[in-house]
C-alpha cells in the first residue's frame, strides 16, 4: 500500500470535515422543519430549556437502541423480547 503524503492525509480530512458539516447543516435543517410544522417554534424556551429537552429526548432514544442491540446481541428479535 502507498503511503500518502502528510498534506494529502491533511486535505481528505477537510474534505471529510466539510461533509460532515454540509450533514449537520441539513440534519439542522431539518429537525428545524419538523420543530415548525408541530408549532414549537411559538413555544417561550430559552436555549437552555430546548437544550436539556434534547437531551432527554436523545437519551431516551439512546436506551432504546442499546437495548435492541442488546437483543440482537442475546439472539432475541424485538418481538420474543417483549
Amino acid at each position: 500500500m502507498a503511503r500518502k503524503s502528510i498534506a494529502t492525509l491533511k486535505a481528505e480530512m477537510a474534505a471529510l470535515e466539510a461533509q460532515i458539516s454540509e450533514a449537520e447543516e441539513r440534519a439542522a435543517i431539518k429537525i428545524g422543519k419538523l420543530a415548525a410544522a408541530e408549532g414549537l417554534i411559538d413555544l417561550n424556551i430559552t436555549d437552555a430549556e430546548w437544550r436539556t429537552l434534547f437531551k432527554e429526548f436523545a437519551g431516551r432514544f439512546q436506551k432504546r437502541a442499546s437495548d435492541k442491540a442488546q437483543e440482537r446481541s442475546a439472539g432475541q428479535t424485538p418481538s420474543q423480547a417483549a
